[in-house]
C-alpha cells in the first residue's frame, strides 16, 4: 500500500495527481471507512451548528488548512441537500480523504 502513495516531493503540489491504484485502495478500504465514520473528527464536526465553522474545521482537520470560498460554497450546498447532517459530514470527510491534496500531503 505504501508504494501506491509514493510521490515525487520535488514536483509542485498542484501538479501531483492521484493514481487509479490510490483511488481503488481508498475506495475499497472498509477499515478506513469504518474508522472515519466513528472518528473523533466526525463527532466534533456533527456537533458544530454553524456551517462555515464546520467546513473550516473539516478542512483544518483533514487538510491542515481552511476551506477556500469555492469549497465553502460547495460544502454549504452539500450540507443543505443531504438527508442528514451526519451523512453530509461523512461524505465531506470521505471526499477530502480521497482527494489528491490529502494523498500527496506529507
Amino acid at each position: 500500500m505504501a508504494t501506491a502513495f509514493d510521490a515525487d516531493l520535488s514536483m509542485p503540489r498542484d501538479l501531483l495527481e492521484g493514481s487509479i491504484q490510490q483511488v481503488l485502495l481508498l475506495m475499497k478500504n472498509d477499515t478506513l471507512q469504518k474508522a472515519l465514520v466513528k472518528s473523533d473528527l466526525k463527532q466534533k464536526l456533527v456537533a458544530i451548528k454553524e456551517d462555515e465553522e464546520l467546513l473550516n474545521e473539516l478542512y483544518l482537520g483533514v487538510l491542515a488548512r481552511k476551506a477556500t470560498d469555492v469549497e465553502l460554497t460547495r460544502g454549504h450546498s452539500h450540507l443543505k441537500r443531504a438527508a442528514s447532517r451526519s451523512d453530509a459530514v461523512e461524505d465531506l470527510i470521505w471526499v477530502l480523504v480521497n482527494s489528491t491534496e490529502f494523498v500527496t500531503k506529507k
